[in-house]
């Protein structure tokens, strides 16, 4: 009798253990709550998220239900001398307070150079006499450390604006040279708002979409 009494309480532990060890090891799709209804846990793919917001179609209202942060968005690019009218479709809809300007960077490229010059008006003689004789793509520039100078045409490389220095193209002029010129602030701007909470994110997107070539998109995109 006690040797069958000890074989039923060691059958009675090891089943024991058995349901233990099944219970600490089974999939956690769900989680009990305290009321005894199953609550789905579902696991969000983050990277899948910022591709969906970064490489999506341009529907900033779809892309905000899936942004890793939809309180920041980029809206632009904007011409400087536009801005003043824009202001008031931004007081309008209450998003002034929010707003930043960022500017946009021209690329840093090599340039066939001729300069500097004492004043704007000097640069300017000389951009409209080049363009006389057909150089199209002669610009002013006034601002930044070539100022005040003249940018008779911009290449990628230095080899490239070497060789049309060279190549009997170039005006005929003496002092021209090649430089490189590093990004400089464009004439156009971003508009950047942050810390947006939803109804200002939907008064956001209200307002893009009555500038459709225009971009809105998360702040994540630009490295903000």
């Amino acid at each position: 009798m006690r040797l069958w009494f000890n074989l039923l309480l060691l059958a009675c532990i090891a089943a024991g253990v058995a349901v233990i060890y099944a219970d600490a090891h089974k999939p956690r799709g769900d989680v009990q709550t305290n009321t005894g209804v199953p609550l789905r846990v579902n696991m969000i793919d983050e990277e899948k998220l910022k591709r969906d917001m970064t490489d999506g179609p341009q529907d900033a209202l779809l892309q905000a239900q899936g942004a890793v942060d939809a309180s920041c968005f980029v809206w632009g690019p904007f011409e400087t001398r536009d801005l003043r009218g824009l202001e008031a479709t931004l007081q309008r809809a209450r998003l002034m307070q929010k707003m930043e300007i960022a500017d946009r960077f021209l690329p840093d490229r090599y340039i066939v150079y001729l300069g500097p010059y004492i004043n704007e008006v000097a640069v300017r003689a000389f951009v409209k006499q080049f363009r006389q004789q057909g150089f199209k793509s002669v610009r002013p520039i006034i601002r930044g450390d070539l100022a005040f100078g003249v940018e008779i045409k911009a290449f990628e490389s230095r080899q490239a604006a070497q060789e049309y220095l060279v190549s009997g193209k170039a005006p005929d002029v003496k002092g021209l040279r090649v430089t490189n010129r590093l990004g400089e602030p464009s004439t156009q701007v971003d508009l950047v708002f942050r810390a947006l909470t939803d109804d200002e994110r939907e008064r956001l997107f209200s307002v893009w979409k009555t500038l459709p070539k225009t971009q809105l998109k998360s702040c994540a995109h630009y490295g903000y």
